[in-house]
């Protein structure tokens, strides 16, 4: 019984321990990532200035343009 117990509190401990660095390093990742992004949008842009941000679209999509014929239309009275 006692050696199971130092066995329950030493795993505790290991737990809390590595649970506290992996917080640490996972909160200091996302504290930087949000850092870099406040920086970006907080700096001037210079007039004529033209930023292009691209996003996370594939471009294998598969569209289907098969919108049809266009035809003018006349209203006929």
């Amino acid at each position: 019984m006692k050696t199971f117990l130092i066995t329950f509190l030493v795993f505790v401990v290991l737990y809390k321990m590595l649970n506290g660095l992996i917080f640490r390093s996972v909160n200091e990742k996302v504290n930087q990532r949000m850092k870099d992004q406040m920086r970006n949008q907080q700096q001037p842009k210079q007039e004529g200035e033209i930023t292009i941000e691209q996003t996370n679209t594939s471009k294998n999509k598969n569209r289907n343009n098969d919108d049809g014929e266009y035809v003018d239309y006349e209203e006929v009275k």
